[in-house]
């Protein structure tokens, strides 16, 4: 038996790359290991008699010889699962974007690349052999992708991705559907958690970086953590945001960065989570917001460097011209000392640059005699 998954809490990428799967691997069956997002759940009510999702325990795991893990490879996501991964008899197929992490599970068949959405790695597959789909599959794996890049518009947005929503495109993807799914409007219980959160959010500056930590806490679980920090992220436009969020027995931490030397997924290993650079998440067990929103700041002012200034890589002494020095006597300088420009100075105060393109122009018009001031910018 041929089993097709992905991680729990599924998002549209993820059931996309399953069903994207599936016309690779015809005969395997389609499991999710535990519950998907919102979004998600509500369209596979919508389409539940199509896939013919099944759940773990509807699956015979002995009898389970190829496991195909799509959009993870993180044994701890894959639930009951993950049983699968240390058996000799089992062959692992591995189709993810992900960064690697020391705990991922190994493949047989390992299809990873830093693409913005998994299921651009299996579009592409399908492509490649030649596959056909209709353009309801068509859809479902657009808005896998769509949702992953932000409608193509996120940092981690690849060439790749782009021609795989072309392929789709070209086969029918109905994009007014993908709309529908991916612009929704917020429940009154986003609404409520939003609120809370601009509410006790706290702006710090660490290092230079401008960081938004966002708190609340609420009785049950609540799926739509990741689309409530984009939204802050949105509203705020800081360098990076994260919601710290007490649910039920833990405290959820939702990360975005707009600054890519600002590894989110980094800061948030820490706490045992995962994801991207720019976007990531975890789970602490038996914790508390503020003991968690007290070390994550900890951890963000380990994380972040002190930035370089000017007077750590500049020349020293610098080589400075008066206004009145000519092009030639400002060129010589330029090579002696290999500078590509100067600053123009008079009575201590900077008053212009003079760049090596300035001295190449007047020098070009046989001005090599009038001054820099003249020249400079």
């Amino acid at each position: 038996m041929e089993v097709i998954t992905t991680h729990s809490m599924a998002d549209f990428d993820g059931l996309a790359a399953m069903i994207a799967a599936k016309k690779l691997y015809p005969g395997a069956r389609l499991v999710l290991p535990g519950k998907a997002g919102r979004n998600v759940e509500d369209f596979l009510s919508l389409h539940k008699d199509v896939f013919l999702i099944a759940e773990p325990k509807d699956i015979d795991l002995n009898a389970v010889r190829r496991l195909v893990l799509v959009d993870t490879r993180n044994p701890k996501r894959i639930d009951l699962l993950g049983a699968l991964l240390g058996r000799a008899d089992v062959e692992v197929h591995i189709y993810d974007h992900h960064p690697p992490d020391e705990d991922d599970a190994r493949g047989t068949l390992e299809m990873v690349a830093p693409v913005g959405a998994a299921t651009t790695l299996l579009v592409e597959r399908i492509r490649e052999a030649g596959l056909e789909i209709s353009s309801f599959e068509a859809t479902v794996l657009a808005l896998g992708i769509y949702e992953d890049t932000g409608s193509l518009l996120y940092p981690s947005t690849t060439v790749r991705d782009v021609a795989a929503v072309e392929f789709l495109l070209g086969r029918g993807a109905n994009l007014t559907v993908v709309a529908d799914f991916l612009g929704r409007p917020l429940t009154e219980e986003q609404k409520g958690l939003l609120k809370e959160l601009i509410l006790n959010a706290e702006r710090h500056l660490i290092n230079g970086v401008k960081i938004l930590v966002a708190k609340a806490r609420i009785g049950d679980f609540f799926d739509g953590l990741a689309l409530l920090t984009h939204k802050l992220a949105e509203i705020e436009r800081l360098d990076a945001v994260f919601s710290v969020v007490e649910m039920d027995d833990r405290v959820y931490i939702v990360g975005r960065s707009a600054l890519p030397d600002l590894d989110i997924r980094g800061v948030l290993q820490y706490f045992g989570g995962g994801g991207h650079p720019a976007a990531a998440s975890a789970a602490v067990k038996g914790a508390t917001v503020d003991r968690v929103a007290g070390e994550l700041l900890e951890v963000l002012r380990s994380a972040i460097r002190v930035p370089l200034t000017v007077a750590e890589i500049m020349s020293t002494p610098v080589k400075t011209v008066s206004p009145e020095t000519s092009i030639a006597e400002a060129g010589q300088v330029m090579l002696r000392y290999g500078h590509s420009g100067l600053p123009v100075v008079r009575n201590g105060q900077l008053v212009g640059i003079l760049s090596r393109r300035d001295v190449e122009k007047a020098q070009r018009r046989n001005l090599a005699h009038a001054p820099v001031k003249g020249f400079m910018s």
